[in-house]
Parts: C-alpha cells; sequence; structure tokens
C-alpha cells in the first residue's frame, strides 16, 4: 500500500554485529552448568551470583576463560563487535541525522545494552519481553562509550 502512495520501502541490511553473545563451547549447552563453570573458580556458580559480586562484564570474561577453546566472547570482543553494528548504522549513506532505524536482536543483546547505557530507575532484573520495543537516541558523532541514550525501555 505505501509503495502504491509513492513511499519507497527502506532497504533492509542483515548483519552479524547484533547476534547473541557467542558462548564458544558452552553455545546450546545448559546454561546453569555453563555459568557454575564459569563462576566457581571464582567463587560463585551462578549467573546472578556472578553479576552480584564481579558485575556483568565479568560474566562475558569468566565463560571465556572457563571455554576449554576459547572461543566464547569476552567482554571486550563483545563490545567492539556491537560498536562495529553501530559504525555500520553511522556510516550508513542512506540514513540522515533524525532518521529511525529499527535494530531486532536477542533480548540479552538489549539486556546488556540497558546495563551499560540506561540510566538508574530501570528494572534489569528481569529479561525485556518478547516482541517490546525498547527506544533509544543514537550520537553518531560521540564516543561509542557515549553515544546511546535511553528513552524508553521494554514497551
Amino acid at each position: 500500500m505505501n509503495e502504491r502512495c509513492g513511499h519507497v520501502r527502506p532497504k533492509l541490511v542483515a548483519d552479524m554485529h547484533f547476534r547473541e553473545q557467542f558462548y564458544g563451547y558452552f553455545e546450546g549447552q545448559d546454561m546453569s552448568m555453563a555459568w557454575w563453570a564459569a563462576g566457581a573458580p571464582h567463587g560463585v556458580g551462578t549467573y546472578n551470583a556472578i553479576v552480584d559480586r564481579y558485575g556483568f562484564a565479568a560474566t562475558r570474561d569468566f565463560l571465556k576463560e572457563a571455554d576449554p577453546f576459547h572461543d566464547a566472547e569476552s567482554d571486550g570482543e563483545y563490545w567492539e563487535r556491537i560498536a562495529g553494528g553501530y559504525r555500520l548504522i553511522a556510516q550508513n549513506p542512506d540514513l540522515r541525522d533524525g532518521d529511525n532505524v529499527l535494530q531486532i536482536s536477542h533480548g540479552n543483546t538489549l539486556l546488556s545494552l540497558m546495563q551499560r547505557f540506561a540510566p538508574e530507575g530501570y528494572d534489569l532484573s528481569c529479561r525485556p519481553a518478547n516482541g517490546s520495543v525498547t527506544q533509544m537516541d543514537f550520537d553518531t558523532e560521540a564516543p561509542f562509550d557515549h553515544a546511546l541514550s535511553v528513552v524508553s525501555y521494554n514497551k
């Protein structure tokens, strides 16, 4: 219908930068066992216990340490990949300042973005609902650490 009214459908871009965290050896495994393997050497045995004692970044770093092949993403590797996705958006010649971009990704990716960029006041103890919408502003001129600001979450 929109095309018949003269509106051009935006070109879809599929890119791996916004995929789920890569768990390496633990991909597809029972994650409660994976988090025990990652946390036990550090005195904690669950994902929540790792977060409570060491913070969110440690969940990725500990899982990489526990991976016998060290294929799981470290926190630094994860964020470099995510930042690369935002660089692609910033460099897209078809986008102009103020354009809306629909980013579709897994709940863990969204939760990670919220943990890093959201101001206090959001309940991040539960995963975002399937199909929910979170709105962020992206400053393409700012360094990635300061480029995203949360407008709304889990609507």
